[in-house]
Formats: structure tokens, C-alpha cells, sequence
């Protein structure tokens, strides 16, 4: 992926994506047509993103779209999404 310090912002985003199985009990990014492997990370790097579905609780697709942020500056720490979690 992009050359950028790992970390607790960097780890977040996969969290994201491991609530969205939980949810969906599904592959992430296989609504995504991806031959290779470097198709995947050039989509995550351009913003390609799982889709939310529409019944899943605003709460969590509001901390999922949060995880997913392009920054990783911006996204949630640790500490806040276990204060966001009912």
C-alpha cells in the first residue's frame, strides 16, 4: 500500500472491514470486478470501499465509513470506537 508509518490509524481501517463482515457475513470487495491483487490496493488507495448496506444500523456505518477514512489521521483511535460501540 501507500508508503506510510504502521500504527494504530493504519490497523483501524481493517477493523472497519472485519465489522463489515460480521455484519454482512460476506467477502468484502467482492461486488468489485479485481483480477489482481494490486487491483485491490490500488481501489483502497483511490477510495474503493465496501459497500454499507442499506439496513445495517447507522451507528455502525457511520463508525465503519469513520475506519475507512483515506487519512489515517482522521480515522477513529482505538479508545474512541470502544466509547462508540453500545
Amino acid at each position: 500500500m501507500r508508503e506510510e508509518v504502521s500504527g494504530a490509524p493504519a490497523d483501524v481501517f481493517p477493523f472497519g472491514v472485519i465489522m463489515w463482515e460480521l455484519l454482512t457475513c460476506a467477502h468484502p470487495y467482492d461486488e468489485f470486478e479485481l483480477s489482481f491483487a494490486s487491483d485491490l490496493e490500488n481501489g483502497v488507495i483511490t477510495g474503493m470501499r465496501p459497500t454499507i448496506p442499506s439496513d445495517c444500523p447507522p451507528l455502525y456505518a457511520k463508525l465503519m465509513s469513520d475506519c475507512w477514512d483515506g487519512l489515517p489521521q482522521n480515522r477513529p483511535s482505538y479508545r474512541e470506537i470502544l466509547h462508540r460501540l453500545p
